[in-house]
């Protein structure tokens, strides 16, 4: 059994889980984290963070200095989901977001709630985006 880290000799893939966004179309990024990484990190990871109140999807990110990443904020959890937010960088790499409006009884303009399922199974990761009514975002 291994006492130390050493994630540039294990090949094995690599999950992060943070509150702050290391990129972001919508709101502000945090990439200091990613930089300091980088002297332990070579290769990309799977990024999760949830401090925007959203679901969206990014593709592989970098800053100089820092590491790679494929970004994914699962922000949907508790609070009210913004829709229609303001694009405030259009060159970051955004697959997809769930910009779908609740219908609301109370007749307010929010999003859909939701949550990621992580199922480890030998050597695959599968990743479920899920609604509050459980089904696929």
């Amino acid at each position: 059994m291994q006492s130390t880290v050493n994630p540039k000799a294990d090949k094995r893939g690599l999950i992060l889980l943070t509150h702050h966004q290391y990129c972001s179309s919508f709101d502000a990024e945090y990439p200091k984290p990613a930089q300091q990484l980088s002297a332990f990190i070579d290769r990309p990871v799977l990024w999760f963070w949830g401090h925007e109140h959203r679901m969206a999807v990014y593709g592989k990110y970098s800053v100089e200095g820092g590491i790679e990443a494929y970004g994914r904020c699962i922000g949907h959890g508790g609070m009210p989901v913004d829709i229609n937010p303001p694009m405030k960088r259009s060159d970051r790499p955004l697959v997809a977001y769930d910009n779908r409006q609740y219908p609301s009884p109370e007749n307010i303009t929010v999003g859909y709630n939701g949550f990621t399922n992580l199922t480890f199974k030998d050597n695959q990761l599968l990743v479920e985006y899920r609604d509050l009514k459980s089904r696929s975002c």
